[in-house]
């Protein structure tokens, strides 16, 4: 059957769709918080569209409180559940060439905040269930559930909402679109935590940088006493600064990534710990760059290397310092050995000579078989697709798989193409977006043929 041939009528559909779901500032917004709004109105909007989607097309239809939209096709007992997400991660719009929540298609790619992640593969996914639905593809001993969740990007309440308050049931097969292809079939233990202080400095008054706990710091603040011996001593060492309303202001530029791959940005915030803390005789400023010189946390006696998630990770997502209060968010990633988490952040913290937030969720590390009936077919989906022999693999990133027995993480990044997600001018290539629903609409065939 071929997979690409049935869904390519539904390019134009999916890109219209695409393109009015990207419209929805779909970040966390506290501040519009309300009934069937637990993440605020943006992420409402994106969920709500979605069960406008499902409903204009006969689908059954669950909004689940406004922590998901469920999307449902069947009544039979093999389900099959797809579990995407409607929430992206903030954006810096001076730092894109185009409205963020405006998607354009330019030299064969999109452009836009959650094209890639994850509301590319969301609309992908929704539409290969429409075309297996409107082919009569989907045999009567399955049932199809779509979930998009609000909150993947901050913990994932969504998904544990929909399980845990709704009392909804896992499906027997399960696979997210929000990572890579081929599949990830084992995922590192996250951890964001927070490191604590009072009245740390002598000569910094705030400091402030970072958008979310899982993306690198690309630009930080850094507000200092106004004295002649400090001036000096920034002029010495040549370091640029400006004074307004009787402060010193510096800013450090630094490059975004994701959390997963912090070796692949450049921290604002311990690029300016580097050149400050010999500078001006911070402690704590030497104490942050001493423990970032890697990424791995080699320098502070907290690196592991397991045999299938390989190497701890550690990145300042937030840093805050305000009214002698200090809060920093350092997401901690780490492989299948790891057992005792708690003393690898405590080591930091003592590292850096502050104190660590008792008050964090850990987040265990997940590997499902490789010869697992799940990953066997959804691979060979993949393999029967687009006729090539490629193997999975584990991350460093996360995704809704840890919450949902038996799912993994399958798509939507091809290799050798470069989206950008959590980065400015985050894209999707149009002609990978038919492809990955070609995919999706094989592996949810195939999946309905298990017994």
């Amino acid at each position: 059957m071929n997979f690409k041939k049935l869904m390519e009528p539904y390019c134009g559909a999916m890109e219209m769709a695409l393109a009015k779901v990207v419209s929805f500032k779909s970040v966390f917004d506290e501040k519009t918080i309300g009934p069937n709004a637990p993440f605020g109105e943006g992420v409402s909007k994106a969920l709500n569209y979605m069960a406008f989607l499902g409903e204009n097309y006969g689908f059954n239809v669950d909004k689940c409180e406004g922590y998901c939209t469920e999307v449902s096709f069947g009544n039979g007992s093999n389900t099959i559940g797809i579990f995407g997400h409607m929430d992206v991660v903030p954006v810096n719009e001076k730092k894109w060439a185009s409205d963020p929540f405006k998607m354009i298609l330019k030299d064969g790619n999109y452009y836009g905040r959650g094209v890639s992640d994850d509301k590319g593969p969301c609309i992908a996914s929704f539409y290969a269930v429409k075309m297996l639905k409107d082919n009569g593809l989907i045999p009567s001993n399955s049932t199809i559930k779509l979930v998009f969740g609000g909150d993947e990007e901050k913990g994932s309440k969504c998904i544990r909402y929909y399980f845990e308050n709704l009392k909804k049931l896992a499906p027997k097969y399960s696979f997210t679109p929000d990572a890579t292809f081929p599949l990830i079939y084992g995922e590192k233990g996250i951890t964001h935590f927070v490191l604590t202080g009072e009245k740390l400095f002598k000569n910094i008054l705030s400091i402030k940088g970072g958008i979310a706990g899982n993306v690198v710091i690309d630009s930080c603040d850094f507000e200092l006493v106004n004295s002649s011996e400090v001036i000096e001593k920034l002029k010495i060492n040549n370091v640029p600064f400006e004074i307004k309303e009787n402060k010193i202001y510096l800013t450090f530029k630094g490059h975004s990534a994701h959390a997963s791959m912090p070796e692949l940005g450049d921290n604002a915030f311990i690029k300016g710990c580097k050149v400050l803390g010999k500078i001006l005789d911070e402690k704590i400023l030497i104490g942050f760059a001493e423990s970032f010189a890697d990424n791995k946390g080699k320098s502070f006696g907290g690196y592991l290397m397991s045999p299938e998630l390989k190497e701890t990770t550690y990145s300042v997502g937030i840093i805050s310092y305000e009214n002698e209060k200090l809060n920093c968010v350092v997401d901690f990633r780490y492989g299948e050995n790891v057992k005792e988490p708690t003393e690898l952040m405590n080591k930091l913290a003592t590292k850096i000579g502050v104190d660590l937030n008792p008050n964090f969720d850990l987040g265990k590390p997940l590997l499902v078989s490789k010869n697992s009936m799940l990953v066997k077919t959804l691979m060979s989906a993949y393999k029967d697709e687009l006729k090539v022999e490629d193997e999975p693999f584990t991350i460093g990133g996360g995704t809704y798989a840890k919450h949902i027995p038996n799912c993994v993480a399958f798509g939507p990044q091809f290799k050798g193409t470069e989206t950008k997600i959590h980065e400015e001018d985050e894209l999707l290539p149009k002609e990978e977006l038919l492809k990955m629903a070609a995919i999706y609409a094989r592996a949810i065939f195939y999946l309905t043929k298990l017994k």
